[in-house]
């Protein structure tokens, strides 16, 4: 595993773009590995709060159950694992680049 230093322009991204700039992503198969992507508790709250933001800037009058939903149902497809939060200090991710090299081949 990698620990990566995290700074307040990644926390602002979309979840994928985060996996793309962490190296989570095989581009030839189209395939994203979210799973393999560690963060804290804080980082992730951020993360989901800044996807709600842009969720709500996108669609201003829709209510506050579908922004919900909508930001659910990103972070349930893009969204970085949070089983090691409690450990992880805030402001830095952990990458398991083994775990994705092995599920590419």
């Amino acid at each position: 595993m990698k620990a990566v230093k995290l700074t307040q322009k990644m926390l602002k991204m979309h979840p994928m773009d985060l996996l793309v700039k962490l190296g989570a992503v095989d581009a030839n198969k189209k395939q994203v590995y979210p799973q393999h992507v560690y963060l804290s508790k804080e980082d992730s709250k951020t993360l989901k709060n800044n996807l709600k933001k842009s969720a709500k800037e996108s669609a201003p009058n829709s209510p506050t159950r579908l922004l919900n939903y909508l930001v659910g149902c990103d972070w349930l497809n893009y969204g970085p694992n949070e089983g090691l939060a409690e450990v992880i200090r805030s402001g830095y991710a952990l990458v398991d680049h083994e775990g994705i090299e092995k599920e590419k081949n």
